[in-house]
């Protein structure tokens, strides 16, 4: 008798000594009996008894063994009948779900049970199909076994493939395919899977949970937002253990709500999520898994600052989780430090390249690495505006930045083309230039140089700087010689001119944005233009896929020299008013359609004319394909009013941002 099955006779015999000295026939009678009254521990207790006594009693290691193999213990019915194959399957399923279920503290190590599972039940698989006379149940047993080890350890397109090919499957093995189907972004046929899954076994708890990711990746947000809201309320605070108080805390009901939150995030609800969250974070400070959804909620709301300490603290936490260099690796990329970030996504592709939120990292971090290309077209057709008209025309404007070239430094080229008719004669205007961008976590500043020609060539000099204060305010500021913002008229009239200006920004959270600023263009005809702009922007609804603002805006100037070849008021006014609607039509993963409206009216008040109304309509698509990729396109419809005199507008509008 080996010392493994030794060892379980010896410890069900401690559990009843007064039975020490029944003879063995008696206690084989009790065994037969308690199995006929389904008293299954009450037999292998009288096992053990006989097994004590004689150790070779065939009946008694059968007994037991039979009772252990109907009891998930077919490692220790091994120690007591050997390993036929059938029982050999028993023991290597077993290791599969030791291998998923206690794993190694040690990320780099967390497969080890499951790859030891999976080399076992292919050792068997093999010794079967090498036998003519193997139990075709046993065969296709194993290989469901083996399907649920390679999901663990995530060889998710062998788990499709075997899936497919033993359909129809059972339960855990049909949850093991939803799993695979959710990972290869299959999740129409995963949400199919994991009902499948709950038809069988309704309380089901991971596939609960699976069936709401597949519902957000599908994008069924508002009922995904039901689904996660039923789990929680099916989960107490706390458990009873057997014929007790519900005293024992439930951890699935810290999850469920973590995750009701979480889909709020993911579903356009940012401020419903973080309401949600902060009560389990103030809750459960030591938590890590609350603070990297903190985070998380942070980073969705606009305040990295904010997310990068709650990382900080998941970090100091639980400082070796894979869910945790995934955090503080984002929250590098969202700050701008892309050296920390690189180092941090190398570290995680070596560590878990399966991992999804891994290889999101790896497409973030090239994408913010490699060349940037942003290039807008926009061509305009105007009637009316008596002697100040602009015609017809067009704007062409692209920036190209660099690849770092020292830690923070980037060289960027910028190219203008820009066309119009007033009635004075055609006049254009083509523009070169060329510097170096900086960008900090907090600071992103350039100068550069440019060389233009056309109707009136120039040299100039720029220079741009932009800090973020903290998560909410913004200072930013601008200044060039021979300035892009004069007029194109005034170039006909050989004007030139150089701008100044500065912004300061406040933004509350994602639903609250307000804005001011002063600018100054110095005519080299001795004018001087000072301008005054204030803005809110305030969310006015907040849905999955949709939400509405509304927006107001004002607006003054002044002309030291009035009059002359271009509009120089000697002062206006305007304030208008309006509504931005922006609906997501489609996403599928990073690819997305969004159709975008917007309208303003208002009033523009100019010294010496009648108050008249203007107005702007923009309707526009945006196509997003990966995160290198967006294509913009619209159009727009404006009024705007010079010396009393409307005119009105129509522009097209072609965009594009590449990284490359």
């Amino acid at each position: 008798m080996t010392r493994f099955a030794w060892g379980i006779a010896a410890l069900l015999a401690a559990a009843c000594p007064a039975a020490a000295a029944t003879p063995v026939p008696q206690l084989l009678d009790a065994a037969r009996a308690a199995l006929k009254d389904g008293r299954s521990w009450d037999a292998l207790r009288a096992y053990g008894e006989v097994l004590r006594a004689e150790p070779d009693n065939a009946e008694a290691r059968a007994g037991a063994a039979d009772i252990l193999d109907r009891n998930r213990g077919s490692h220790g019915a091994a120690a007591l009948t050997g390993v036929p194959d059938w029982r050999a399957g028993d023991m290597a399923a077993a290791r599969v779900r030791w291998g998923a279920e206690v794993r190694p503290e040690e990320v780099a190590r967390r497969f080890e049970g499951t790859d030891r599972a999976i080399a076992d039940l292919d050792a068997l698989l093999a010794k079967l199909k090498a036998d003519p006379a193997a139990d075709p149940q046993l065969v296709r047993r194993v290989r469901l076994d083996r399907m649920v080890g390679l999901r663990d350890r995530v060889r998710m397109a062998e788990v499709i493939a075997e899936a497919e090919a033993l359909a129809p499957l059972p339960a855990y093995a049909d949850q093991a395919y939803a799993d695979a189907l959710l990972y290869e972004r299959r999740p129409e046929a995963a949400l199919a899977a994991y009902d499948r899954v709950l038809a069988q076994d309704p309380g089901n708890i991971q596939a609960l949970y699976g069936r709401v990711f597949a519902l957000v990746e599908q994008e069924s947000l508002s009922e995904a937002f039901a689904s996660a809201d039923a789990i929680l309320q099916d989960q107490p605070r706390f458990r009873a253990p057997a014929g007790g108080p519900a005293t024992n805390p439930n951890p699935e009901h810290g999850y469920a709500a973590q995750l009701a939150a979480e889909v709020r995030l993911w579903g356009n609800r940012p401020t419903d999520g973080t309401a949600r969250l902060t009560p389990l974070a103030d809750g459960a400070p030591a938590n890590s898994s609350f603070r990297r959804a903190m985070a998380g909620a942070y980073s969705a709301r606009g305040w990295p600052r904010r997310a990068e300490a709650e990382a900080q603290v998941a970090a100091s936490l639980d400082p070796d989780s894979l869910a945790t260099g995934i955090a503080l690796a984002d929250s590098a990329l969202v700050r701008r430090r892309l050296g920390e970030a690189e180092e941090r996504i190398e570290g995680l592709v070596a560590l878990a390249p399966e991992s999804r939120g891994v290889q999101r990292l790896e497409q973030e971090l090239r994408a913010a690495r490699g060349w940037q290309l942003s290039a807008e077209l926009r061509p305009t057709w105007n009637d009316g505006g008596g002697s100040f008209a602009s015609g017809e025309g067009y704007d062409f404007g692209a920036t190209l930045l660099s690849p770092e070239v020292a830690p923070m430094l980037r060289l960027l080229a910028r190219v203008d083309l820009a066309e119009a008719a007033p009635p004075e004669g055609r006049v254009t205007r083509n523009r070169v230039g060329g510097g170096v961008q900086v960008r900090t976590p907090d600071v992103e500043a350039s100068l550069y140089a440019t060389r233009s020609w056309g109707t009136l060539p120039e040299t100039g000099v720029g220079a741009t700087l932009a800090v973020e204060l903290d998560d909410q305010w913004t200072w930013a500021a601008q200044g060039e010689i021979n300035s892009i913002e004069l007029p194109m008229r005034a170039l006909l009239a050989d004007i030139s001119g150089d701008s100044a200006s500065t912004s300061l920004t406040w933004r509350r959270d994602e639903r609250l944005r307000v804005g001011a600023g002063v600018s100054w263009l110095g005519y080299s005809d001795g004018n001087d233009r000072v301008a005054l702009n204030g803005y809110a922007v305030q969310q006015l609804m907040a849905r999955p896929h949709f939400d509405l603002s509304g927006r107001v805006d004002l607006y003054a100037s002044w002309n030291s020299r009035p009059g002359g070849p271009y509009f120089a008021p000697t002062s206006d006014f305007s304030a208008s008013a309006g509504l931005l609607a922006q609906h997501v039509a489609w996403r599928r993963y990073e690819k997305s359609f969004v159709q975008a409206f917007s309208a303003d009216a208002g009033v523009y008040d100019q010294e010496g004319y009648d108050r008249s109304w203007i107005g702007v309509v923009r309707y526009e698509h945006r196509w997003r394909h990966d995160p290198w990729t967006e294509i913009v396109y619209g159009v727009s419809v404006d009024r705007r009013v010079y010396d009393g005199v409307a005119e009105n507008g129509v522009a097209l509008m072609v965009g594009l941002r590449q990284a490359l």
